[in-house]
């Protein structure tokens, strides 16, 4: 197994990851790394344990806020796939005119249409919004 020699909070701690995982290892003593000086910039000087501590509960906090936006973007996403399934709805139950000429249903037809590209277009919004959240 690789051993890394990690820098967390001006310290040197070194550890073993699975092969193949170095990267994703460095990049998380990385941010703990950042929250371990954020703790001892705002608190100053402390035991290592106490640093860590911190540090530690200040990411799950960070964790914890970000899974309540990903639920929260997961239930608006929800209800907008619910309302693309009643648009979809409406617009199969218009009838298609006998007639070439303009009428009622050709106007409920693009109405329903135009709701449908604006579902489509939060659904993307949702989703990109999604992705900030994950890569955040």
């Amino acid at each position: 197994m690789p051993e890394l020699d990690l820098d967390i909070g001006g310290r040197i701690y070194r550890v073993v990851c699975d092969p193949g995982q170095e990267a994703a290892t460095q990049e998380a003593a990385a941010l703990f790394s950042e929250q371990a000086h954020a703790v001892l910039n705002a608190a100053g000087q402390m035991p290592e344990s106490r640093t860590l501590l911190l540090a530690g509960l200040l990411m799950a906090d960070k964790l914890r806020m970000q899974a309540g936006d990903m639920a929260s973007q997961a239930d608006r996403m929800r209800a907008v796939e619910l309302r693309a399934e009643r648009a979809e709805v409406e617009a199969a139950k218009t009838p298609e005119p006998a007639v070439a000429e303009p009428s009622l249903f050709d106007e409920q037809e693009r109405t329903a249409q135009e709701l449908l590209e604006q579902i489509v277009l939060e659904l993307e919004a949702l989703a990109e919004d999604l992705e900030a959240v994950d890569e955040g």
